[in-house]
């Protein structure tokens, strides 16, 4: 019974129960919807947590990148640079540059003042350990 005869209010605890009875319910179906939202918000966790990890690497990896270039040292084409070679250190002349569009690597002439512009640089590396210099390319 939700309320008294005589006065015509509701019960609080009366209510209480019937609102606990009706999201507390024990009908499989709705046993397995919430199953269903407990395993969709422990994957958004998981997806969150791996794309802030994502995001954390992709800055340190930019703090690193930040200084290499700058306005007075251009990297251009023809231009020698240090390169680490697995365990080797190495030195690579740059033989092209491209930067990404349109879901295509595009092929860059012009000097780059920042490297985050580049996605792809092809190399040749300068080393008397190789037997001959040899073309590499590596994505940025």
């Amino acid at each position: 019974m939700i309320g008294h005869k005589i006065t015509n209010t509701i019960n609080p605890n009366k209510a209480s129960h019937i609102i606990s009875y009706l999201t507390n319910n024990n009908d499989p179906a709705m046993r397995f919807i919430k199953q269903r939202e407990k395993r969709w918000k422990e994957n958004w966790k998981a997806m969150t947590a791996n794309l802030a990890s994502l995001h954390k690497f992709e800055l340190s990896r930019q703090r690193q990148t930040d200084k290499i270039t700058n306005k007075n040292f251009p990297l251009q084409q023809s231009n020698y640079i240090i390169v680490l070679y697995g365990t080797k250190i190495c030195i690579a002349k740059i033989i092209a540059m491209y930067y990404e569009g349109y879901g295509n690597h595009c092929y860059n002439q012009d000097a780059v003042t920042q490297i985050e512009d580049l996605s792809y640089i092809s190399l040749q590396l300068q080393n008397k350990l190789l037997s001959s210099a040899k073309n590499f390319n590596v994505t940025i």
